[in-house]
């Protein structure tokens, strides 16, 4: 009788509100309540239920609320990565590829390559030698010109962005670095070997950017360091838990006939505090030495030896012979070495790269800047020469002044490609012109700091690979909206170098592009 009675109910609603319907569920035996409920759903005339009372829903919660929204911005991203993402093509798809691209130029100053990468937490850092600008404009301050003319150092900048990280001034002129063969402090991280004039050698931080320690060659009296070589990594002979350096050093006495006398050494350097193990060794038997190299197994190290009459020879002597020399104390230990490097082949003047199954051959000779050439050669894995190039250095050259001439440079940029076949294909990838001014004091930017202005390496560390490239170039100072006139003093001119980074990734394709159509 009740569930009839809930029946009826539900039938007078729907009809009292003229088509609406509102389902209620009567399941099981009523109680009272359930009684009066019904009883209330039923009034009629004045008393009857509004739609509103009658709809009434409690609103969201704020964690539905958020569900929904989240829902529906689901749906949008789902439908924008089926039209934009997926579609795209590799090189220039935003979900694979993070363009990292910047450029960044610094004033009154001569970047000096190689360029180095050092790891940092964020990605890779680049290190640069650097010397300050020879001629500057009239009115330039110290604050504008971090490197006083003919001084240098080594600054750092951020992979990410080209901001200035770290620089530091050092002493000397700088000559050579590298940032990838020694941790001197045991952190993980490769610091920098900075090598300059007069056996200047230095370990620097390459994270902060601060002098770890600088080698001070123990000398006899009256002895002065005409050269060093650039130091070789070798294992850990004093124990220390660093590896250490050996490097040749070529030293001069003055004699009472007034002539120099000529003293060669080779020295063990601490890789911890760039202090010299034991005594410098002398080598009397030659009249000039070069070439240190360590061996394969990284027991033994051998160098070049030049006699009075010209007559080279090899020499080869084991770390422990060495190691008993320098510190008076027999050593029979012997050592290998872990760590090999890949290295840049030069042999007479000659650089050589390998890649995969090819390689390449450089070659610079005559006197610049009239008779230089260089010549580009390419072979297989038959040693077959594939490519070759053979161009004239063209120089555009004027004086400004007595003392100084303008010479302007073309620098070029070719991409050597391969296809499956191994047929090259050769694109003129870039181009840019070089200004220097030359004088009594050299040549500015100097030309054999330039050979090595691009590095290729990974800033990000994302799996692709960046091209950095370094130009250095004397740009003509002109008025304010006025036409440039001729210049005829080098302060006309501000020496400015620049850094460009582009993802290599997304612009192979469109030199590819341009091979298809050759």
């Amino acid at each position: 009788m009740l569930k009839q009675q809930c029946l009826t109910c539900i039938v007078e609603v729907k009809a009292g509100l003229m088509g609406d319907y509102q389902p209620l569920q009567c399941d099981g035996d009523f109680d009272q309540d359930g009684i009066h409920a019904a009883r209330v759903l039923h009034r009629t005339g004045k008393d009857a239920l509004t739609k509103d009372e009658l709809y009434f829903r409690k609103p969201m919660s704020p964690v539905r609320k958020l569900a929904f929204v989240f829902s529906v911005l689901v749906c949008f991203l789902t439908i924008a990565v089926f039209l934009w993402v997926i579609p795209c093509e590799w090189s220039k798809c935003p979900s694979k590829i993070q363009q990292l691209e910047w450029e960044e130029t610094l004033y009154h100053l001569e970047l000096m390559g190689p360029m180095q990468s050092v790891h940092t937490e964020s990605g890779l850092n680049l290190v640069s030698m650097v010397r300050g600008a020879v001629w500057s404009p009239i009115g330039t301050n110290s604050q504008q010109q971090q490197f006083e003319a003919n001084s240098g150092g080594v600054i750092c900048l951020q992979g990410l962005t080209g901001v200035v990280a770290w620089w530091t001034r050092l002493t000397q002129l700088p000559s050579r670095i590298s940032c990838s063969l020694l941790d001197v402090d045991s952190n993980g991280v490769s610091d920098c070997l900075v090598q300059g004039d007069l056996g200047y050698l230095v370990a620097i931080n390459s994270e902060s950017g601060m002098k770890v320690w600088r080698f001070d060659l123990k000398l006899n009296e009256g002895e002065t360091i005409e050269r060093i070589t650039f130091p070789v990594v070798i294992p850990d002979v004093n124990g220390d838990g660093i590896n250490d350096l050996a490097a040749l050093c070529k030293c001069q006495r003055p004699t009472e006939a007034g002539l120099d006398k000529h003293i060669n050494y080779l020295v063990l350097i601490s890789g911890r505090d760039g202090i010299s193990i034991g005594s410098p060794l002398k080598i009397t038997s030659c009249s000039d030495i070069y070439g240190l190299a360590l061996d394969d197994d990284g027991s033994a190290l051998y160098y070049t030896c030049k006699k009075q009459d010209s007559y080279e020879n090899e020499v080869s002597q084991t770390l422990s012979e060495l190691l008993t020399r320098a510190t008076n104390k027999t050593v029979t230990r012997k050592w290998s070495h872990k760590s090999r490097l890949r290295q840049l082949i030069m042999n007479d003047g000659v650089m050589e790269f390998r890649v995969g199954k090819h390689r390449l051959s450089l070659l610079n000779s005559g006197h610049c800047p009239t008779s230089c050439t260089v010549t580009v050669n390419v072979t297989d894995e038959l040693n077959q020469t594939v490519w070759n190039y053979h161009a004239n250095y063209t120089y555009e050259s004027h004086d400004l002044d007595n003392n100084t001439k303008l010479e302007k440079i073309r620098e070029c940029i070719i991409l050597v490609a391969f296809n499956a076949s191994g047929e090259p294909r050769i694109v003129n990838a870039s181009q840019t012109d070089v200004t220097r001014i030359c004088g009594s004091l050299g040549c500015q930017p100097e030309l054999r700091y330039q050979t090595n202005s691009l590095l290729i390496d990974d800033l990000d560390l994302d799996g692709y690979q960046e091209l950095v490239s370094c130009s250095v170039s004397y740009h003509q100072l002109t008025p304010q909206d006025s036409e440039p006139q001729d210049a005829t003093s080098p302060n006309d001119f501000e020496l400015h170098s620049k850094v460009q980074v582009i993802r290599l990734q997304a612009e192979l394709p469109k030199l590819y592009e341009v091979i298809g159509h050759q």
